[in-house]
């Protein structure tokens, strides 16, 4: 993987969802960055399900690149009974959803599972409304980055190897030539 999945701030208890409403409620905008809300469940029904979906989905790439501009949070829907406040926030949170929310504002939710795609075009829509920021000008330059850095490190790799090939130490000239190509 070339770019790291969310850090996720995972809200174990239910004092840590409290505190996570009330960042997500943040109206007077003292959190600029926008919110990247992800239910999941800890039902033993859900499973396997949540962890096919979080391994295929929520490592992608250009979600993992999206998700940098994001607080995420990492939400049980198991956590959540009745009486808590997110549910003033979120009426009937889903597992496998995303929201997004900006200034204590839902701008977007998806529908369950969505696709990578879905996410990073939510996202995408996300940071347009909130900052006027193309995330996927900075997502290409990102992949571009990363497709150069590949590059340099294939050919590491192949000189590397030649080296072992030769079994011998190179000689600065030898090592300068195998360098330049």
């Amino acid at each position: 993987m070339r770019v790291s999945p969310p850090s996720w701030k995972k809200t174990a208890t239910m004092g840590d969802a409290r505190q996570a409403f009330r960042e997500l409620t943040d109206l007077d905008g003292e959190n600029s960055r926008p919110i990247f809300l992800y239910f999941t469940s800890t039902d033993e029904k859900m499973a396997g399900k949540v962890e096919a979906y979080e391994n295929a989905v929520l490592t992608n790439e250009k979600v993992c690149i999206a998700a940098k501009f994001f607080d995420c949070y990492q939400i049980d829907v198991t956590d959540l009974d009745e009486s808590h406040p997110m549910r003033n926030l979120v009426k009937k949170p889903k597992p496998l959803t995303v929201y997004t929310i900006h200034k204590g504002k839902i701008l977007y939710k998806t529908k369950e599972k969505p696709s990578a795609s879905l996410i990073f075009s939510t996202c995408s829509r996300t940071l347009s409304k909130a900052f006027k920021v193309s995330l996927e000008k900075i997502a290409k330059e990102e992949e571009e980055m990363l497709d150069e850095l590949d590059k340099i490190l294939q050919e590491k790799q192949a000189i590397d190897k030649k080296r072992l090939d030769k079994g011998r130490r190179l000689t600065s000239r030898e090592d300068a030539a195998l360098t330049k190509r």
